[in-house]
């Protein structure tokens, strides 16, 4: 049975190049390996599952875990059969093509997992019986196997869903099962890879060695009178398990992915970062000709000072750098570092060669001649090589690993030109994990993006392309974050900009050129650290600029609004904004003061057309153009165009408010809107997200609600047959799960209006709880229809619309929260039970029962009183512009929203804990109490058996009880997650992502004659009389 694993190791073999993007892997091992792993492989599983089940083998029930590994082997090489047969071109359709690819990767990775699993469960059986060979057919019983097996299948196909969105089929990419998801964080895939590793082939190979140790340690001290100290059981087993704990930690490793050797942080649509730079190295350090800059994922900085003709490393924070003094180095433009250390150079301006020290052996090899400088190295996943070849104005690339040096042109033709096969005096390039090459083309002043294998480029930033919404003039670098969006290099514009969800904008040297700190002048090799930090070489500065990432810019769980009003009347200073005019314009200076540097929302209402400018310190009537922070001079008329100025902690920042025209006067308010106040005459802190604006697919404050999920999926003004399908299967859902609560209400009341069962509390609370988990099921249905008919009927009275956000969706929680209770009311006085014994009263039980159901509901309602107080309707109205240009009102949306403070919004968060935890915490520690408890007792009253043996006896006549309450809380887990979802969250990506976990939270109120009543003999005997009882009432 142990060859079954030795078939795992073709799970590595499923390319059929010789690159993968995670690991290399020869092609010829994968003909070979693939055709005799399959001819060897399933003819020996079927042998397996024929001698399991023989007679003689169908008695031991671990002879189950035989047929269970081979069946999961055998659909495992049936696959990998499919695909060998495709790359052999006997079979011409690929079956990721048939399924979607993530489903076949699940097939073929969750089938090597399961083995794994079966193996190690087979393990733990095998030593249980060497360890307790009278008991162990009490334990190791068939049906304590067919759950094990059945337990961890499922498992794993839990764990396997997500693949299915994580992975897609890209015919042109053959290298791998499936290509990742490019809106999925590299990182997220590392780490998940790591996880699964050690959980899935890691602890299970442990668990193997660990029972074989067990094993031998037996048989060594049971047969020390023989020469021959083990059996050949024993060493067989040894040998195995040696072996599969070697191929585990080899599969461990190769399934883990490989790493860049730079970082590609993944930032939120809103990052912003912190426009005044940190001088990191200046010219002291660097010389006066600096132009190559690269950072590892160790973050540690690597640049060349051509002055002395040294390459500078700073690790871990140095402060000053290491050197490294290569042979014959000419002026050096470009750098790049691979994962083992080693750095390749541009060494083609005097020496017409790409050269590479070798970090192991601190040597220096030529890699690539070239005819030109290199402004730009690359090294993609492929360890494949470009150089951007300024002068001869194309890129050429050579694959590393080739004995032989080829040169290959990656993009342009040797002849400057604009056309799309052309590139004139390229700079800086980036290939991405799909090996597209993005090139600098400065000359052009464009960012050209040539596809994979293709030499014709699409311009995608500058002049000429699609989205020509902002112009570049020489570009000199390049970068891509994790989720492909652009960062450039625009060089003789002085600054940084990135390319983003719904814009591309300048983010870094927007105040013109300079040597301030938020100036640049000609700045080149763009990089960032692991912590999204940008660095940049300022040329004509001679120095290393770092700009922190603003890690709060991405916090928009709170925005804070400021207001401060006023009027300007002819009291009012007057003065010129241009410094030139006749100063007759009134105006208005202001400090804002804040507490945190960042970018903030400046607006400002007015009853004139109002300017508005920022000074970072002093303003000077006489000289407005001193300390004015460019481009936040802005004109505020009727339709509002707000300004974002970086507002900073440490210095004055004053706005100075006046009007378009001279001699008016009027009143004006300004609205701030950011992470924290900012201080004013007059304060207020609203704590809101804005929806239906700029964040248009984002939802409102804390938690989601089902409003939330369904809020862009319903169809105004449509019938239910021409709604989309999500809002239909909702429809189907809600219908089901309301059939299935009636029926688990009323066979439940028919369980427990029986008067016997009504004589202790218990029956009390699981009458009440009959009753609320139908109340609950109720306003769940309630709660769906109401909001299907408020959105899809537009002429519904607002009112209407007010009364059902505010109370249903608490009406829900009360129920919902009072019907778990209930449940652990129940395990509560069950373990009271046993404590009591024959001293327990009952009549003193329901006289308590009594009370607790009275008075729970309002212990309830004080800890969610706060939510119909923070609930309100928002309304959205749509506009358009008519052929007159006039704004008209198309449409208006009105949406539940709730708008919790801090505080509260913390207050809910407990809240959340306390009605989920609690119950769990009350159901697990009431049943562990009755197990041991009752064991505790039959110990002392039956001696034939020590307390280990009762406690084992009362787990398998009590598991439920543990076993109840944890499947509850796995089922309301998602509830707590999307009720903990704080600020603007995207739901419309996958929007039934977070429906189906909506739905399944509320499956517990549909279980409660599941958990209670069909577990027990002596509920389901009182059904059937109660039943009978309704059956005579009816027919007679």
């Amino acid at each position: 049975m142990m060859i079954n694993n030795n078939n795992t190791t073709l799970e590595m073999c499923v390319s059929n190049v010789t690159y993968d993007r995670l690991f290399h892997i020869s092609n010829s091992i994968w003909h070979v390996v693939g055709f005799i792993g399959v001819l060897f492989g399933i003819p020996g599983h079927i042998l397996q599952i024929i001698i399991s089940l023989n007679k003689t083998s169908r008695k031991e029930p671990t002879s189950l875990y035989s047929i269970a590994i081979s069946v999961v082997e055998i659909v495992f090489l049936l696959g990998l059969f499919w695909l060998w047969c495709v790359r052999m071109s006997l079979i011409k359709t690929d079956p990721r093509e048939i399924i979607s690819c993530g489903i076949f990767y699940s097939i073929i990775i969750g089938s090597t997992t399961l083995s794994h699993l079966y193996l190690a469960s087979y393990f733990i059986d095998q030593s249980i019986i060497i360890i307790y060979p009278t008991r162990y057919r009490s334990i190791v019983t068939r049906s304590h196997v067919i759950l094990r097996i059945v337990l961890v299948t499922f498992i794993i196909i839990l764990l396997s869903i997500p693949h299915h969105f994580y992975f897609y089929y890209e015919p042109r990419v053959t290298l791998f099962l499936c290509d990742f998801n490019p809106s999925l964080y590299y990182r997220r895939i590392r780490r998940w890879s790591f996880i699964h590793a050690i959980l899935l082939v890691g602890i299970p190979s442990l668990i193997v060695c660990i029972c074989s140790a067990i094993l031998l340690h037996n048989r060594c001290k049971h047969k020390r009178m023989y020469k021959n100290n083990f059996s050949a059981n024993a060493r067989r087993m040894h040998r195995h398990s040696i072996l599969l704990f070697v191929f585990s930690l080899g599969l461990f490793l190769s399934i883990l992915p490989g790493s860049l050797s730079f970082n590609q942080p993944k930032f939120c649509p809103t990052a912003e970062w912190n426009p005044y730079g940190i001088t990191f190295a200046n010219e002291t350090t660097l010389g006066e000709d600096t132009a190559s800059l690269f950072i590892n994922t160790n973050n540690t900085v690597y640049t060349v000072n051509n002055d002395k003709k040294e390459i500078l490393t700073w690790i871990n924070n140095s402060i000053s750098p290491n050197k490294i003094t290569p042979d014959k180095l000419g002026e050096s433009f470009s750098i790049f570092v691979t994962n083992n250390g080693d750095i390749y150079y541009d060494n083609g301006y005097e020496n017409s060669r790409v050269d590479k020290w070798i970090s192991n052996t601190d040597t220096f090899v030529n890699v690539m001649n070239v005819n030109s400088s290199c402004f730009g190295i690359f090294i993609d996943i492929n360890d494949t090589l470009y150089c951007s070849m300024n002068d001869d104005h194309k890129v050429i690339k050579r694959w590393l690993n080739d004995s032989e040096m080829i040169l290959t042109t990656a993009a342009g033709t040797g002849i400057q030109g604009s056309d799309s096969n052309e590139l004139q005096d390229p700079m800086g390039i980036f290939v991405d994990l799909d090996f597209d090459l993005y090139v600098a083309d400065c000359g052009n002043h464009r960012i050209q993006l040539f596809k994979s294998g293709e030499l014709n480029g699409t311009t995608i930033v500058g002049q000429e392309s699609s989205n020509n919404t902002i112009s570049l003039t020489c570009p000199s670098g390049i970068v891509l974050d994790a989720d492909k969006y652009l960062f450039i290099v625009d060089q003789h514009n002085h600054r940084i900009i990135r390319s983003g969800p719904n814009d591309i904008r300048c983010i870094i040297g927007c105040y013109w050129v300079g040597s301030e700190s938020h100036q640049l002048s000609f700045p080149m090799s763009p990089s960032f650290d692991s912590y999204g930090n940008v660095f940049i070489i300022d040329k004509s500065n001679h120095r290393i600029q770092k700009f922190d990432f603003l890690l709060s810019s991405c916090d928009n769980s709170s925005s804070v609004q400021s207001v401060y009003s006023s009027v300007l009347t002819e009291n009012h200073p007057t003065y010129s904004p241009t410094g030139c005019d006749v100063p007759n314009y009134y105006y208005e200076a202001i400090q804002m003061n804040v507490n945190e540097s960042r970018y903030y929302t400046l607006n400002i209402n007015s009853t004139n057309d109002t300017l508005g400018y920022i000074y970072a310190g002093n303003f000077y009537p006489s000289g407005p153009y001193i300390n004015l922070i460019p481009e936040s001079d802005k004109r505020f008329v009727e339709l509002q165009f707000p300004m974002r100025p970086f507002l900073r902690s440490t210095t004055t920042n004053k706005l100075v408010v006046t009007t378009y025209s001279p001699n008016v006067t009027g009143t004006f308010s300004i609205i701030v809107s950011g992470f924290n106040n900012v201080t004013f005459k007059r304060l207020i802190n609203p704590d809101k997200c804005i929806i239906g604006g700029s964040c248009n697919s984002q939802t409102k404050g804390i938690g989601i609600t089902l409003d939330d999920i369904l809020r862009y999926e319903i169809k105004k003004n449509m019938t239910l047959k021409n709604q989309s399908l999500l809002v239909k299967i909702s429809v189907a859902l809600t219908m089901i799960m309301f059939l299935l609560g009636l029926i688990n209400s009323i066979l439940s009341l028919l369980t427990f209006q029986n008067e016997n069962l009504r004589k202790v509390g218990c029956g009390m609370y699981l009458l009440a709880s009959s009753i609320t988990s139908f109340l609950t099921i109720s306003m769940f249905t309630i709660n769906f229809w109401f909001i299907l008919l408020t959105q899809t009927n537009s002429s519904i009275n607002l009112s209407v619309r007010r009364g059902g956000c505010i109370s249903i969706e608490p009406i829900l929680k009360l129920f919902l929260y009072f019907d778990t209770w209930l449940n652990a009311c129940v395990a509560i006085e069950r373990a009271i039970n046993v404590y009591q014994g024959i001293s327990f009263n009952k009549e003193k039980s329901k006289r308590l029962a009594r009370w607790i159901i009275f008075i729970l509901p309002f212990c309830i309602i004080a800890t969610i009183i706060h939510e119909p107080l923070h609930r309100n309707i928002f309304e959205y109205p749509v506009q358009e512009k008519d052929t007159f240009g006039d704004t008209k009102i198309i449409e208006i949306h009105r949406w539940c929203v709730i708008n919790y403070s801090s505080a509260v919004q913390d207050y809910n968060t407990a809240i959340l804990f306390i009605h989920l935890i609690g119950p769990f915490i009350a159901n697990l520690f009431s049943a562990l109490f009755i197990i041991f408890g009752t064991a505790r007792q039959r110990s002392l009253a039956q001696t034939n058996q020590n307390y280990i043996a009762h406690i084992r006896e009362q787990l398998r006549e009590h598991k439920q009880l543990v076993i109840s309450p944890a499947i509850l809380l796995v089922l309301s887990m998602p509830r707590l997650i999307i009720s903990l979802l704080s600020g603007c969250v995207k739901v419309s990506d996958k929007p039934w992502l977070y429906l189906l976990a909506y739905f399944i939270s509320f499956t517990p109120s549909i279980l409660v004659f599941v958990v209670f009543v069909v577990p027990s003999e002596l509920y389901l005997k009182t059904l059937k009389e109660s039943l009978k009882t309704w059956q005579r009432r009816i027919c007679y």
